[in-house]
């Protein structure tokens, strides 16, 4: 009897030493390969570029001045949905408070225009060509150049976008961290 407890007593430990290193990496596997059924907390709600597209030749010289920048880029100014998104960017960089100073707002677009909001954007015209080249750089990480809100670093990388239905809270949240954990601009 004696014989037979301590084989039990073995075969139990093995067990849980079995079960208590396996258990992790089978776990980690159906994560893995189940992540749609999975919703954790994000920690970005932009998509990311990776690597980021270099645009310093597209951002304002006077704010190069390492200034993150807040692009709403739109094929035409003069669309309705245009003025909402820019009033709700022009709020949520009210919302910055102290950190506004740190970020620009700016618009491109392929057409001349006006844009009515609180808070004054840089307007950047495209030529055709600067257009297509952007255009080439973006599809090169699947995305497309137009009708996007784009978030830019002071070095001129296009690092992160968001579509234009975007809720502003989300742009917002993902900016604070960034500015947090920034050192430049």
């Amino acid at each position: 009897m004696p014989m037979e407890n301590s084989t039990n007593h073995k075969n139990k430990t093995l067990f849980l030493l079995l079960l208590v290193c396996l258990l992790p990496v089978l776990v980690g596997w159906i994560m893995y390969y189940f992540s749609a059924y999975f919703h954790f907390n994000q920690s970005s709600h932009g998509t990311l570029l990776n690597p980021p597209v270099q645009v310093n030749e597209w951002v304002s010289p006077q704010k190069q001045s390492r200034q993150w920048q807040i692009v709403l880029s739109v094929y035409d100014c003069d669309q309705s949905p245009t003025s909402k998104v820019a009033f709700k960017l022009s709020q949520m960089h009210k919302a910055l408070g102290e950190d506004q100073k740190r970020v620009n707002l700016a618009v491109w677009t392929l057409a001349a225009c006006e844009i009515s909001a609180p808070k004054r954007f840089d307007i950047l015209v495209f030529k055709q060509n600067a257009y297509n080249e952007l255009q080439r750089r973006l599809k090169q990480r699947q995305a497309d150049g137009m009708n996007k809100i784009y978030l830019i670093d002071p070095l001129g990388n296009l690092f992160m976008y968001y579509p234009l239905e975007a809720n502003p809270k989300d742009i917002y949240n993902d900016l604070k961290v960034v500015l947090g954990v920034s050192r430049i601009g």
